[in-house]
């Protein structure tokens, strides 16, 4: 799952996965811009998956982490940031993390590693995440 923004119709979309690794050819299965979401689909095998966190246990106040991937300098980084969720919507969940707008896209995980939500940026750089509720009505999940 990412942000359909991140996946224009049109080009071709590359997935890293790992530093010294080349990257792999993308397919977008689903596309809904109005949500801004997409699935792609990779060929690869032996991933680590995780699942999505329950409505009922994203609690304001609850710690939360940003895990993302970034090119930067033609070198595949990861970035980690942290920080807790402020308040919490029936579609989105606000944090107090703030961060390059150019990450959305990246999960938001809480500390046992499920996915609380998929990271969008107000123009002030404050991460506000689509919900994992939207997120697994999408998914089908």
């Amino acid at each position: 799952l990412t942000l359909a923004s991140q996946v224009p119709q049109g080009y071709e979309v590359w997935v890293y996965l790992r530093e010294g690794v080349s990257p792999v050819l993308g397919e977008v299965l689903k596309r809904d811009f109005q949500r801004n979401l997409a699935i792609v689909k990779i060929d690869a095998r032996n991933l680590q998956t995780t699942g999505f966190a329950l409505d009922d246990s994203v609690q304001v106040g609850a710690l939360v982490v940003l895990v993302s991937k970034s090119v930067e300098a033609g070198s595949l980084v990861t970035i980690v940031n942290q920080g807790s969720i402020r308040t919490k919507g029936k579609d989105v969940v606000r944090t107090n993390i703030f961060d390059k707008i150019s990450l959305g896209g990246s999960p938001l995980l809480n500390l046992e590693g499920d996915v609380v939500g998929l990271s969008t940026f107000e123009p002030s750089g404050r991460l506000v995440a689509i919900s994992s509720s939207v997120l697994r009505a999408f998914s089908g999940f």
